[in-house]
């Protein structure tokens, strides 16, 4: 952001995440909604039913079975989410859909590569930064301050505490997924579809049908294993 807006303008926030108070809700609810059912779901798969996280033909396996589950359950939170309702003190109460609609009918159609308007200021002073994107009534919620601890745990204890102490990290956090090539080919993938979608328990949506899905997948796999046919270690 800053190398296309230029520094000093608040393109970026740097610091603490207490300056944008409404990102650890908003990851609160996604991780209530659904994020963490998943991740239970994975431990328990690495614990006690032969997930190994170090092997690439398990990681492909994990994201052929329940990737499209996951980009679903997101998909449909974020359609729930773009349409509840917003309450805004002293204005009126409309959903995220609605503000991006109107601010693109008033302001026009923008993005980081649009031009910078000549009434946009060119620089925000130390103590606007400071308090930029606050939300000063979420800090009284004792989830959310336990949430942005948790996430931030390097920077302190007191990030709630004193949340004009923001500095720029010396090193932005990160999470490398690397791509994993299928360890099969063409016709054997078809053939793997065929066996999952004959299975029921692919149709249902509790954790124990799940867990079931990858058992019978990974034995599924296993046996065209021993056969010669794929690749695939447990």
């Amino acid at each position: 952001m800053e190398e296309v807006r230029g520094p000093n303008r608040g393109s970026y926030i740097y610091g603490r995440s207490v300056h944008n108070i409404r990102i650890e809700r908003l990851w609160v609810d996604v991780t209530s909604a659904f994020g963490s059912k998943w991740k239970d779901l994975f431990h328990s798969l690495e614990l006690f039913h032969g997930l190994n996280v170090d092997d690439d033909a398990h990681i492909w396996l994990l994201q052929f079975l329940f990737l499209d589950a996951i980009n679903a359950d997101a998909d449909a939170w974020r359609r729930a989410w773009n349409n509840h309702v917003l309450s805004r003190r002293g204005q009126p109460h409309l959903t995220p859909l609605q503000l991006y609609t109107r601010g693109t009918v008033l302001h026009g159609s923008r993005s980081v590569f649009a031009p910078v308007a000549l009434e946009d200021p060119n620089l925000i002073n130390e103590d606007e930064q400071a308090e930029y994107s606050v939300d000063w009534s979420e800090l009284d919620r004792t989830d959310l301050v336990e949430h942005l601890r948790e996430a931030n745990s390097a920077e302190g204890a007191d990030v709630a505490a004193n949340p004009f102490s923001s500095h720029i990290p010396e090193n932005m956090p990160y999470i490398h997924v690397p791509d994993v090539d299928s360890p099969l080919i063409d016709h054997q993938i078809r053939q793997l579809e065929g066996y999952i979608a004959s299975l029921p328990q692919i149709y249902a949506q509790d954790s124990a049908s799940k867990v079931q899905v990858w058992n019978l997948a990974l034995q599924y796999c296993t046996a065209l294993q021993t056969s010669g046919k794929i690749t695939l270690t447990i």
